[in-house]
This record gives structure tokens, C-alpha cells and sequence, in this order.
């Protein structure tokens, strides 16, 4: 369950 395309830019996919 990924959140926005913004968290990818810190590489935390898994984040709730």
C-alpha cells in the first residue's frame, strides 16, 4: 500500500 508518488522520491514505498 503505497501513498503518493511523492514518498518515492525518498524511496519509502512501504509506508503506510
Amino acid at each position: 500500500m503505497y501513498h503518493h508518488p511523492r514518498f518515492y522520491s525518498r524511496g519509502i514505498i512501504s509506508g503506510s
